[in-house]
């Protein structure tokens, strides 16, 4: 159901993503995007598993936080 969804916003967000990076000729500021991306995905990928099993998930809402005000700032400021 909703991970699949999930997964699939993640897949067109890669795919998006690597695409920017292309058509910046992988320029650094890109290549940061596109790593806090990817870090953004993962934390939102791991607090959605530790809280299907009902583990504490705190310390990867503060990643999740992190990684997006990062990938926003990056997106509003650079691109």
């Amino acid at each position: 159901g909703s991970r699949m969804l999930l997964r699939g916003f993640y897949l067109l967000t890669f795919v998006s993503g690597f695409a920017l990076i292309y058509l910046h000729q992988f320029s650094p500021l890109a290549l940061l995007k596109g790593a806090a991306a990817i870090w953004l995905i993962a934390s939102l990928e791991l607090t959605l598993t530790r809280h299907i099993k009902q583990v504490p998930t705190g310390i990867y809402w503060v990643q999740v936080i992190m990684s997006f005000g990062l990938v926003t700032y990056l997106g509003t400021e650079w691109l």
